[in-house]
């Protein structure tokens, strides 16, 4: 019952049996299906940590095999064009996504002290696989960035916000790529 009033029939019923068997025309995406099963599951260890469930029916579902999706990086003639109409804020963020290889939950968490200009380094935190990592400042950062840094968030932006504005950006100039592609 809970399965169902929070994920809804189609889920529900996407989730039972095999996930070979489930495609067909209305069913979800391999990788939505996988997603669904995996707040269950997290949702089921929650209900066991708290008390109020013994079981995790969640172990018994299989998952459902996921094709290997290869990235689309923005051809540069459309990163050119995005930039030439970019603001101060969109141009910096098509540049870390670009040059530095943030993701949009990288470039929404960005701290000013995690920016050295001096030594030309980005260091994210919670990437992810949840490790913080170094990432090198290609010279066209560097110069976005300018002299000084306010310490703390650079964006008062979520990681959704980020995206949704990126293909946004992006689509406004004719081109159909976002900040996953």
């Amino acid at each position: 019952a809970v399965v169902v009033g929070v994920f809804g029939v189609r889920a529900a019923r996407h989730l039972a049996g095999d996930p070979a068997e489930n495609d067909h025309d209305d069913s979800p995406r391999r990788t939505t299906r996988n997603v669904w099963i995996s707040h269950l599951s997290s949702f089921y260890r929650w209900s066991i940590d708290e008390g109020l469930t013994t079981s995790n029916p969640m172990r018994r579902v299989p998952r459902a095999e996921a094709p290997e999706s290869l990235p689309r990086p923005i051809p540069e003639a459309a990163l050119v064009y995005a930039l030439a109409a970019a603001g101060e804020r969109m141009r910096l963020w098509l540049l870390l996504g670009a040059y530095a290889g943030l993701r949009a939950s990288e470039i929404a968490t960005l701290h000013g002290e995690h920016v050295s200009i001096d030594m030309r380094t980005i260091r994210v935190e919670m990437s992810k696989r949840k490790k913080s990592r170094m990432v090198p400042m290609h010279p066209k950062v560097a110069v976005a960035f300018g002299e000084q840094l306010p310490s703390g968030r650079l964006w008062p932006t979520s990681p959704n916000q980020v995206t949704i504005l990126v293909a946004r950006h992006i689509r406004a100039q004719g081109y159909d790529f976002t900040c996953h592609t």
